[in-house]
């Protein structure tokens, strides 16, 4: 069930207020045609004209009412988690700092220091960039995510991958 009660659920889908429309045409057909035996056949005739008139309107208030259920649906669901979303990329894109510490060679140090500390630096610079061309916070409209500033890291990260893997989950 896509709404909260089947009241809304059935008027929010036009196959179940076409069934239940052909169900109701059949049963007044057969009372008034058959049960009633109604004389007058051109008022019977002008009857299927009213009823056909009137699935048109019920189709159309059946689409205005899934356009109205839809709206309230994407405020109080849609609208909190994309918000949620977005500030949760934000916080990973500006929460690179360990990233950007300055780092000393030691004893303990990998072979491969230089080029973890090269690597971590370039991926502090690129979340400075990116962090800086995208606005803080979205709260009205929701552009898509390229034209709020995001881009890709664009560096191939062989050491701090989760990072990097975290953000671009975070982003999809």
């Amino acid at each position: 069930m896509r709404y909260n009660t089947i009241v809304e659920d059935f008027s929010a889908n036009p196959l179940y207020i076409f069934v239940a429309f052909a169900l109701m045409l059949a049963v007044f057909h057969l009372v008034l045609v058959y049960w009633v035996k109604l004389n007058d056949r051109a008022w019977k005739r002008l009857d299927y004209v009213l009823l056909g008139t009137a699935v048109l309107g019920l189709l159309s208030a059946s689409a205005q009412s899934d356009r109205f259920l839809s709206k309230r649906y994407l405020e109080t669901f849609e609208r909190p988690r994309t918000e949620s979303a977005y500030t949760m990329l934000r916080m990973m894109i500006d929460g690179h700092t360990y990233l950007c510490l300055p780092r000393q060679r030691s004893a303990a140090s990998p072979p491969n220091f230089d080029e973890i500390v090269q690597e971590q630096q370039a991926l502090c610079k690129r979340a400075q960039e990116i962090a800086t061309k995208m606005p803080a916070k979205i709260s009205n409209s929701f552009p898509p995510l390229e034209k709020t500033g995001y881009e890709p890291f664009g560096i191939e990260a062989k050491f701090e991958t989760g990072y990097v893997q975290s953000v671009r989950k975070a982003a999809e």
